[in-house]
């Protein structure tokens, strides 16, 4: 007996947005957008676990509290907090334990949209316009949840014409703020902090009428070990693994230690990456790979030599993030010339990527962008 075939979760998402199913009565259950863009909207399975999110810290503690409470109201809510924290997973929890869970969830990446598409893609295209078929994202979604992922990402144009778009829209004055046309409730998902940044203040208190911020990993304490070690739990069930991975007390010691730029999403990459490389049933501190947090030790001085630099040597930048100038290659001495953002751009997306050994989560936290913003520079850099 042949073994049925196994799929992955993007597999399954695509394959899931390909089909048209309909219920008993014959209206359907799937409707797939047609508008622009539609490399930014998706719709993510639904999740089967109600409560996935993993710790017990008082952070996160507070997190679960505030998603309890906004279960039971549909004031458009705002999640905050830095990349890699959780916060799609968080959208997903909300959705899923709200009355609107038997309903769509629709994403749109807020990164991958214009202003002016903003109004086809939520609204819908004109009814004159035959090239695209279907309804716009708020349409779809009745009665379910719609989230702009990366609403940060939009400039001062997208931010108007999306505030105009809801300010236009009829509003429920008592009891929630969904759209009586289309019966929608918002979720936005931001790295910055809106409220101190140059977001349009209008759009912010409707975007942010519950705030929900998720702290960093380095604030969670133990949960650090506890993602860990569910994330060893997880990969044994998936390989279907007779023994799970376990953690040596150095292995312990340095991921609690570390700080966690990347925050969970980098936790995982680590943790994967350490089982490859273990050699027996337990993780070492080495198969981490992680940096070391002390400084690199200085080469030592001869005590008669003077103790400052020649007036001929190069003198290192006091900050190592600090761009080291080079003559480019064909220019003389006497020319001098600034490379482009838009290069300097593309040498940043090159190094990150050759770096992290084209894993492409990990070079977005690298540079401190998103995961789609990435894509994005890999493809318009045509970098492989």
């Amino acid at each position: 007996m042949s073994e049925s075939p196994r799929f992955s979760r993007s597999e399954v998402s695509n394959l899931l947005s390909s089909l048209d199913v309909d219920e008993p009565n014959g209206s359907p259950t799937r409707r797939r957008y047609g508008g622009p863009h539609q490399d930014a909207v998706y719709s993510p399975i639904p999740l089967l676990d109600t409560d996935p999110l993993v710790g017990e810290s008082d952070g996160l503690c507070t997190v679960r509290h505030l998603v309890d409470a906004a279960t039971q109201h549909d004031l458009n809510v705002l999640i905050e907090g830095e990349s890699g924290t959780g916060k799609n997973l968080i959208a997903r929890t909300l959705h899923a334990r709200s009355a609107r869970k038997e309903n769509w969830l629709i994403v749109v990446n807020c990164e991958l949209t214009t202003a002016e598409d903003l109004k086809p893609l939520l609204l819908g295209p004109p009814a004159a316009d035959e090239a695209f078929d279907g309804g716009g994202v708020f349409e779809i979604a009745s009665g379910g949840t719609v989230v702009f992922d990366h609403v940060d990402a939009l400039d001062a144009d997208a931010q108007a014409r999306l505030d105009h778009i809801l300010e236009t829209l009829p509003f429920k004055h008592l009891g929630g703020s969904c759209s009586e046309a289309f019966g929608v409730r918002l979720v936005s998902i931001a790295s910055a902090d809106l409220s101190r940044s140059s977001f349009k203040e209008d759009l912010y208190h409707k975007l942010a009428q519950f705030p929900i911020s998720v702290p960093p990993l380095r604030e969670r304490g133990d949960d650090v070990l506890r993602l860990a070690r569910h994330v060893l739990r997880q990969r044994a069930e998936r390989d279907r693994a007779a023994e799970q991975l376990s953690l040596s007390e150095g292995a312990q010691d340095a991921l609690q230690s570390h700080d966690w730029p990347g925050n969970v999403r980098q936790l995982q990459n680590v943790i994967e990456r350490a089982a490859n490389a273990a050699s027996s049933s337990t993780i070492e501190e080495q198969h981490l790979l992680l940096p070391s947090s002390s400084a690199s030790p200085s080469p030592p001085t001869d005590s008669s030599s003077p103790s400052s630099t020649p007036d001929d040597a190069p003198v290192p930048p006091d900050d190592p993030m600090t761009p080291v100038t080079e003559q480019p290659t064909g220019l003389s001495d006497k020319t001098e010339r600034i490379p482009t953002i838009e290069e300097m751009k593309k040498e940043a997306a090159k190094r990150a990527y050759e770096l992290c050994d084209g894993n492409v989560d990990q070079a977005a936290v690298v540079l401190g962008i998103g995961r789609s913003t990435m894509y994005r520079m890999l493809n318009r850099y045509d970098i492989k």
